[in-house]
C-alpha cells in the first residue's frame, strides 16, 4: 500500500493528484471546536474555521521569520 502510493505520486503530475486526494473545502466552514475551561462561567465550544486555522499559522511563520 505504502510503495503503491509512493508510486503514484512519483508518475502523476499534481493537477490530477489534487484531483484525486484533495477535496475542496469552505474557508468558513467550521475544522476544529475548542473547548474553553470555563473560568469566567460555563464551558463553551468554540468553533474554528479553516480560515482562523490559516491566520494563524501566518501569524506564527511571521513571528519565527527573523529580518
Amino acid at each position: 500500500m505504502i510503495l503503491r502510493n509512493w508510486a503514484v505520486m512519483k508518475i502523476l503530475p499534481y493537477t490530477i493528484l489534487e484531483k484525486l486526494f484533495l477535496a475542496k473545502s469552505n474557508i468558513h466552514n467550521t475544522a476544529a471546536i475548542l473547548f474553553s475551561s470555563g473560568s469566567e462561567g460555563v464551558p463553551k465550544g468554540i468553533m474554528l474555521s479553516h480560515k482562523n486555522f490559516m491566520a494563524n499559522i501566518k501569524q506564527f511563520t511571521n513571528l519565527l521569520n527573523f529580518k
